[in-house]
């Protein structure tokens, strides 16, 4: 029992009180049908998730996502495409779902398998054996109760029970792990020819009537959009700088107010052993890989010299220092490597880690345990940043004082001629254009251009200062006429002709093949050389070095029976016959080394599917009502 829960529990708590990352978890049946609906996020099969709930897990979630990216990189912008509020409240959901769907299965979590869990926790234990002060103290400097720990460990075991479960229900044969081994081994020959436009182009013909017809219908293509000219006043942070000046003892005050926000994180010097893996290697590789990592970890572990042991192994610049990597804080680097980094005491060594870039063995040397910066080393940084709030609480002010009287004169023109007041002429812009005196400023462009001539715009803020713009000229958006630009419309119309052509004779040449034409007669036929990509792995296509590898799923099933794509493949304005010319088939004394790790790998991918197929039914089934500020994530 305690073996498959520490295989299936996604051991959330573990790392909480470890002091790693904060996972997405909701407090099952604090949601009551008696709950105050104004208060609800959504209601499933009559349990109400509160807005308690949901900004709970919410929270926990966002401190996830901080960790991983830093504060920095966390933008809004990431966060809406992440979609975080409607991955959260999907995540509190299934939960509530899961539990239900237990139930029905008859999965339930005892007492006693709870106390047996936690006792046989390391972290809990001293001298070897369950030690129930550390447990609570344990728990108390994570700020969590015993029954809360506990209650949580019982929703984090139950639902490793379904896993459990359900994932019995996956099934693999013996030609699935054939198949899935000859995708991942075998090299494959692709013959291939572009059809580009450019050498169709001197078979378009270009006639007036199918001209203007052209024309007619893209003339949005050929808009001009409005543009604008404008003077404005600028009240920029630089000049306002020589006017500021921050005391010694305000940077102190400061300083002793935001005492936190000058603490040095942990930090630790590493080591490592590396050993490259590329993204395609294949599974005899890795093996060979771990092989090497292995046998020098054994060296490492007993005794031999690990700087030594890096400049022999590693395979990357770090060996010239003897694998030092220098200092390490935490979220600046691979999780997996960093999770193991800051697992370890000083002199410590790891097991061998595999990460995106391959296999490491990791060291720590030193650490440098958090400590709040002292005011002197801080002192110039503090004093620069209430410097440019200042200033920019300067710049602010005066620009709202002269915005005032800019109006009261009746226009930026009237109080400047008034106020000897310098102003900048620029020329006409359009959204796009960089505009004389700003930069490259979307935002201003946007407030400009929604300003009618002898308009006045608000206080526009930009990263380099505050402006005020009126507007001298404008020029509506138009559509030229077809005389004026005859000469564009012919060059693209040649080209949208040109592109149809290589599709359509692409197309004619896969035609023929399904025809029961040879591939060799068709080549012959266009006066086409081949090219060919040489025997790689199907999972070794790049976009980069094969512009059709976008469909190298697609690729990789080609056999000999069915040697062709079935439709061009389009890359810009060429379109690609890809057929196979040839195919080396993986050894089967491979396949012997590697059945077992690829049944185990579909297996796993079965019962995802088969978790998520459950998930899913429940959710169909189920009476799901969301709050008025959640519907539009239905």
């Amino acid at each position: 029992m305690l073996d498959f829960m520490r295989r299936h529990t996604r051991a959330w708590l573990i790392k909480i009180i470890l002091g790693a990352v904060i996972l997405v978890f909701i407090f099952w049946g604090v949601g009551t049908i008696g709950a105050r609906r104004a208060d609800m996020v959504a209601e499933v099969n009559g349990r109400i998730i509160t807005r308690a709930d949901y900004q709970r897990a919410y929270s926990n979630t966002l401190k996830h996502y901080q960790q991983v990216y830093g504060d920095a990189l966390l933008s809004e912008d990431l966060l809406k495409k992440m979609n975080l509020e409607k991955v959260v409240l999907d995540s509190i959901i299934k939960d509530v779902l899961a539990q239900e769907g237990a139930a029905g299965l008859d999965i339930r979590v005892s007492d006693e398998e709870i106390n047996e869990y936690i006792r046989s926790m390391p972290v809990f234990n001293e001298g070897g054996r369950f030690s129930e002060e550390r447990y609570r103290g344990v728990l108390e400097n994570a700020r969590m109760t015993p029954a809360a720990f506990e209650e949580d460990l019982r929703k984090e075991l139950l639902w490793a029970k379904v896993a459990d479960t359900l994932g019995r229900l996956a099934k693999v044969s013996d030609d699935e792990v054939w198949n899935a081994f000859q995708y991942a081994n075998r090299r494959i020959n692709l013959a291939y020819i572009p059809f580009t436009a450019a050498a169709f182009k001197n078979q378009v013909k270009v006639e007036s009537p199918a001209l203007r017809q052209y024309f007619t219908g893209h003339q949005e293509d050929y808009r001009v959009p409005a543009r604008v000219r404008v003077r404005l006043a600028r009240f920029l942070f630089k000049d306002y700088a020589p006017k500021v000046d921050v005391s010694p003892a305000e940077v102190e005050n400061y300083y002793k107010s935001n005492t936190e926000a000058f603490r040095e994180p942990e930090r630790r010097r590493v080591s490592h052993i590396f050993f490259a893996l590329k993204p395609s290697a294949t599974d005899e590789e890795i093996a060979r890989t771990q092989t090497m990592a292995e046998e020098a970890l054994k060296k490492a572990g007993s005794g031999e010299d690990f700087a030594t042991l890096a400049r022999q192994f590693s395979e990357d610049k770090s060996a010239l220092r003897g694998g030092d990597l220098g200092y390490l804080r935490q979220g600046t680097t691979d999780p997996s490597f960093e999770k193991v980094v800051f697992s370890l005491e000083k002199g410590g060594i790891s097991p061998v880690v595999r990460s995106k870039a391959g296999l490491h063995i990791i060291k720590v040397t030193e650490v440098v345990t958090s400590a709040v910066k002292p005011l002197a080393a801080v002192a110039a940084d503090v004093k620069r940043v209430l410097t440019e709030n200042k200033v920019r609480e300067f710049a602010m002010a005066g620009a709202a004082r002269t915005y005032e009287q800019i109006i009261r004169a009746g226009g930026l023109d009237r109080y400047a001629r008034v106020q000897n007041l310098p102003l900048t002429e620029t020329g006409f812009f359009s959204e796009q254009d960089e505009v004389d005196g700003v930069g490259r400023e979307a935002g201003f462009n946007r407030a400009a251009l929604a300003l009618k001539k002898g308009e006045v715009s608000s206080l526009i803020k930009l990263p380099q200062g505050y402006f005020v713009c009126e507007v001298m000229e404008r020029r509506e958006s138009f559509i030229p006429k077809f005389e004026e630009i005859e000469v564009k419309v012919k060059a693209d119309f040649t080209e949208n002709q040109a592109t149809k052509l290589a599709e359509s004779e692409a197309s004619k040449f896969i035609s023929g093949l399904k025809g029961g034409q040879q591939f060799s007669d068709l080549i012959r036929k266009y006066g086409f050389s081949v090219r060919e990509t040489g025997y790689i792995a199907p999972t070794a296509l790049s976009g980069n070095e094969f512009p059709f590898a976008r469909s190298a799923q697609e690729l990789s099933m080609l056999t000999p029976a069915h040697p062709y794509i079935q439709q061009p493949v389009r890359t810009g304005d060429a379109f690609y016959v890809v057929s196979l010319a040839g195919t080396k088939e993986a050894p089967k004394d491979l396949y012997e080394t590697q059945k077992n790790v690829i049944k185990e790998k579909l297996l796993l991918m079965q019962r995802d599917v088969i978790l998520k197929g459950w998930l899913d039914g429940l959710k169909k089934k189920a009476e799901i009502e969301y709050g008025e500020e959640f519907e539009q994530y239905r």
